[in-house]
This record gives C-alpha cells, structure tokens and sequence, in this order.
C-alpha cells in the first residue's frame, strides 16, 4: 500500500537548502503572524549579533573627534563648517567662532572669527591655536577596550588641541562663510568667505556700501600659512544695483571643474543665486548667472 502523502501546512512553503555540502537546513516561509514574528525576531538578533562581530576589526580603526566644541576656546557657538584636504594629505576643518551667542552675523551683539584646525597624520593630532604663521602639533591620545561577552577590541579617543586663528576683523565684526577648494593645478588652498561690520547682517547691509565684503586668501603650503585678504566685493556684487545689498559664499565647498575652473557657490540678498569664478588660478575673478531664488 502506497504511504499517505499528508497536504502541506497551510500557507507554509519549505525548501532543502545546500550548506556545506549537506541539505539539512530549511528555508521556511510563512503568513503566520506568530511563526513570521518569531523568525524575524530570531533571524534579526543572530543577524545583529554576526554583523557587530565581522565589523569589530573595522571599529578598531574608527576614531570619533568633536572637531569643534561650543562652549569651549572662548567661543559661544562654532557654526558653519567646511572641510578641504590640502595636496600633501593634510586635512583642513574651518569653520565660524561665535563669540557672544549662537546667531549670524550683525544681529546682536556678535563677534564672529574665522578659525581653521589642521591634522597631519589623519586626524590623530591637530594644531594649536596661533596668531603668528607656526602653530605647534599636539598629540592626545587614550585607548579604552569594548567587549562583546569574551571579544574585546582597542577604541582610540582622540582629543583636539586649540584653533588656528585665520582671520578676526576686530570686536563686533565678523568673518563667516568659508567656502573651500584646492586648485589641482598649482597645489594653492582657497578659502572665500565675507566679512561684516558691527550690526550689519544680510538684512540690514546697504547696497553699494562696503557693509558686508566679499574676501579670498589662499594658502601656497597646505594650510600653514595664508595670503593677505583679496578684496573680491565689487566682483561678487554689483555695488551700482540699488536692492543689492550683499552676496554671500556657501557655506560648505567650491569646487574645480574639468578644465580647471574654480568655483564658488553664492547666494546674495535679495534671495538669489550665484557662482563666483576664476579661469586663471585665482588670478581674476568674475561673476555669473544670477538666477531666481
């Protein structure tokens, strides 16, 4: 007599699956709320549990640096960041120091430097702070272990020494918005950023003044030293348009285009926008495309 053949389960489909040259493992699928449940949750804890363990060795190699810290180096507030690796692999963290409170340039009582952070060694170690043209590399560096029941790993803890000062215009003045490029060709470091005077803010900037300027400095020696400013206001804007009443970079990057053109991001007030470019390296600078907001 022929065996009974019982009908499959319900909605429950399984399939024979190879593992190391067996067929012992089963691939069960299944509409069953409870049973879909309890895989999920079975399959999503081990898939945790493997996940964190084939990561450990890449977790040792991670390091996690507060960059900037408000509250610290005398600052209130450090805000708009903006990030370049120099030709010689040497990583560049600018950003605004906000000295009396976290808002923007000319509303209150504000006071806002330009500052730059500079690592050598892939951000093990950072510059000091410093008005003159050296600034002196320090290292801080502490391991802690993390374990995973018996499995421990190395965590390195790398903490910063102070800013490098770019620029501060002076009390109640301020220098804000980098925006960053290297130029490929000639190995020059180009941070455009604006500068305002007391209380003068995008609101409040009269056209055809020198309110709120547009500068350029530019670095021959991968962030270590930087040029005079270049004044580039009367290129960013057009100072005889009776409602422009400032253009403002960034924030964030420039970039360099194929053929060798930098260029910079803008947007001037009224609202719209703009790009700022050189053709010859940062020699002349010229103005394009201002578009509908």
């Amino acid at each position: 007599m022929s065996p009974v053949m019982q009908p499959p389960a319900k909605n429950v489909c399984r399939r024979k699956l190879p593992a190391c040259g067996s067929t012992s493992r089963q691939l069960v699928v299944t509409d069953n709320p409870k049973r879909r449940r309890s895989i999920s949750k079975h399959h999503a804890f081990w898939g945790v549990v493997v996940s964190f363990f084939f990561a450990l060795p890449a977790l040792a190699d991670k390091t996690h640096v507060d960059v900037f810290v408000s509250g610290t180096e005398g600052y209130h507030t450090f805000r708009i960041p903006a990030i370049e690796t120099s030709p010689d692999g040497t990583l560049l963290a600018f950003a605004e120091a906000r000295k009396h409170n976290a808002q923007d340039p000319g509303y209150g009582k504000q006071d806002i430097d330009l500052v730059l952070r500079q690592s050598s060694d892939g951000d093990v170690s950072w510059s000091n702070m410093c008005l003159g043209q050296t600034c002196v590399l320090v290292k801080h560096v502490s391991w802690s272990n993390m374990c995973l029941g018996q499995t421990c790993v190395l965590v390195k803890h790398v903490s910063w020494s102070n800013m490098r000062i770019i620029e501060d215009p002076g009390e109640g003045w301020s220098a804000a918005n980098p925006a960053t490029a290297v130029d490929r060709d000639t190995g020059r470091v180009w941070v455009l950023y604006l500068r305002s005077k007391p209380g003068r803010s995008s609101i409040t900037s009269r056209p055809g003044t020198d309110d709120i300027q547009t500068f350029a400095r530019y670095s021959n020696d991968n962030g270590s030293s930087w040029s005079d400013p270049i004044d580039l206001t009367d290129v960013a804007r057009d100072m005889n348009d009776p409602g422009w009443r400032c253009s403002v970079t960034g924030p964030g990057g420039m970039v360099q285009t194929r053929g060798g053109r930098l260029v910079a991001p803008a947007w001037k007030a009224p609202y719209t926008v703009l790009a700022i470019f050189s053709d010859d390296h940062g020699r002349t600078w010229q103005r394009r495309s201002v578009n509908a907001g």
